[in-house]
């Protein structure tokens, strides 16, 4: 393609149609997120078939830890996909687990303690 096509190309209107927001998840903030959780950040070789792909995937969730994680996760994911000019996204499966994530941690923000919420025992 030439550099004019290239250009063309990106500057045009896209769709999402399949994805899990887990799958958006980049080293740089893979790194980051493993080191404000406190872990060692997964070493991830590069995949060459499914099994060595879902070996590095399963690493890299592990650093997805609190609701926070998950808010900056499709932060980054949001950020991405508009200056890619995504303008329909439709996640999958993680769709409503993802969106109450980070409505609460938008709401607790300010107050953000870095550790997960707590579930109450239910009455009954």
């Amino acid at each position: 393609m030439t550099q004019a096509m290239d250009a063309f190309v990106a500057g045009l209107p896209k769709a999402e149609l399949h994805l899990h927001i887990e799958g958006t998840l980049e080293r740089s903030l893979r790194e980051e997120l493993a080191r404000r959780n406190g872990i060692a950040p997964p070493q991830v070789p590069p995949f060459h078939d499914l099994t060595s792909f879902l070996v590095g995937y399963y690493a890299s969730m592990q650093v997805l830890v609190t609701e926070h994680d998950f808010y900056d996760l499709a932060m980054a994911y949001f950020r991405k996909a508009r200056s890619q000019h995504v303008v329909q996204r439709r996640s999958s499966s993680t769709r409503r687990r993802t969106r109450a994530a980070v409505s609460r941690s938008r709401r607790s923000s300010r107050g953000w303690t870095g550790r997960a919420p707590t579930r109450q025992p239910s009455s009954g």
